[in-house]
This record gives structure tokens, sequence and C-alpha cells, in this order.
């Protein structure tokens, strides 16, 4: 049995990928600097939520 969460998959989304090693999240295909730099805050709840209602 390993240690830690190594190769665990804890749900499947289609919202985000997280390369933990890298440093990198990407939330509907956009970089969170891109998002956090360049996007207004309803721009991103409405990319996040898009979809769901």
């Amino acid at each position: 049995m390993a240690n830690g969460l190594d190769d665990v998959v804890a749900a499947e989304t289609v919202l985000s990928d997280v390369d933990g090693a890298g440093g990198h999240l990407t939330i509907r295909g956009h970089s969170l600097t891109e998002l956090a730099g360049h996007w207004r805050y309803g721009q991103v709840v409405r990319l996040l939520f898009d979809g769901f209602f």
C-alpha cells in the first residue's frame, strides 16, 4: 500500500485541471494566472457556472 494520495483520483471533472508538480491550475482551458490578471470577477464566476444552470 502506497502512502499519500499519489495516483489517487478523488473526482473527475471537466471544469479544471491541476498540475501540482508543475504548479499550474487550468480552469475551462484558461490558466489561473490569465484569469487573475485579466478577467473581472463576474467573468470568472460566469466561466465557472457556465452550463450548470
